[in-house]
């Protein structure tokens, strides 16, 4: 039924997507990176950009309060795609002045997908700014992929085959599943703490989620991200489930790229090596009976 909070929230939403028009035009809008570090030392490997609205007094803006309405109105593209040009050219910048290459994340809507050629806008970006494909890692939420959409599914593809990093985000959230992964081959995927964050009366049960998914990505011999890690008690836990990259408040919050850049300009703070995992390893009921034999599971 009509009420007056609809025509407030009406209101709402279209001064933000006016404010945020200009906000495009005035380069009010920018990235932060989050560190994406090695479990065990904190080394970075990777980072994943998330977009920022600035008002020239310095105020931020809540992406919470711009986001959603954006994603309603079907004007995520415009964002996107100015955040993808935007790290394309700090990551060119970065390298100009002999900073270490450290892989970018980006986000990729559904919504993009469905309105234009991404891979192909992402091909014309890597060249417009002469970077390494490995400069630039895309992530796609699961929700996408569950949608069985064949579009979905050739897109990845496509990334991949073009040459680029693929990272299913949020896995866990939805339907997840071994045939799923099989299917989509991504390289890497991301897993939110919010397992880990639950009340007393079930953490227990979170935390044999989050272990029943690590064994679904071991067995598919895929690395895992987990996003959200606050504390060293979960850090440990992971670290003992056999995670090896992190990324959350634990080690960083997401910061200006002035600041990541002084982060990594230090050599200690990073690891060249990035993404490394190990499978588990296959083994017999035999081996359980000999103490000589020791494997990660």
């Amino acid at each position: 039924f009509f009420s007056q909070a609809m025509v407030s929230k009406a209101e709402e939403d279209y001064s933000v997507l006016s404010e945020f028009k200009e906000a495009l035009a005035n380069g009010e809008i920018t990235f932060f990176l989050q560190p994406q570090c090695r479990s065990s030392n904190g080394c970075i490997v990777g980072a994943e950009a998330l977009a920022r609205w600035v008002k020239p007094d310095g105020r931020m803006v809540a992406p919470i309060s711009f986001i959603p309405t954006l994603e309603q109105y079907g004007f995520i593209p415009d964002l996107d795609r100015y955040v993808w040009e935007q790290v394309c050219r700090w990551s060119k910048q970065a390298c100009d002045k002999g900073l270490p290459l450290v892989p970018v994340s980006v986000n990729i809507s559904p919504v993009d997908i469905f309105t234009f050629d991404v891979p192909a806008f992402f091909e014309e970006l890597v060249a417009k700014y002469e970077i390494p494909k490995e400069a630039i890692k895309l992530e796609i939420t699961e929700s996408a992929y569950s949608e069985g959409s064949d579009k979905v599914r050739s897109t990845v593809q496509r990334f991949r085959d073009n040459g680029f990093v693929v990272l299913m985000d949020d896995f866990g959230s939805g339907f997840s599943s071994l045939n799923m992964l099989k299917e989509l081959n991504v390289d890497i995927i991301k897993l939110d703490a919010f397992f880990m964050r639950m009340n007393k009366n079930n953490e227990r049960k979170g935390m044999h989620i989050i272990e029943s998914v690590v064994n679904m990505a071991k067995t598919m011999a895929m690395p895992v991200i987990v996003e959200g890690v606050e504390t060293i008690e979960h850090r440990d836990y992971l670290m003992d489930l056999g995670i090896r990259f992190i990324q959350g408040y634990y080690f960083y919050k997401p910061m200006p790229s002035a600041d990541f850049e002084q982060l990594i300009s230090t050599e200690m703070n990073v690891d060249p090596d990035g993404f490394v995992f190990k499978a588990n390893e296959e083994f017999g009921i035999r081996e359980f009976l000999n103490d000589t034999v020791y494997t990660d599971s």
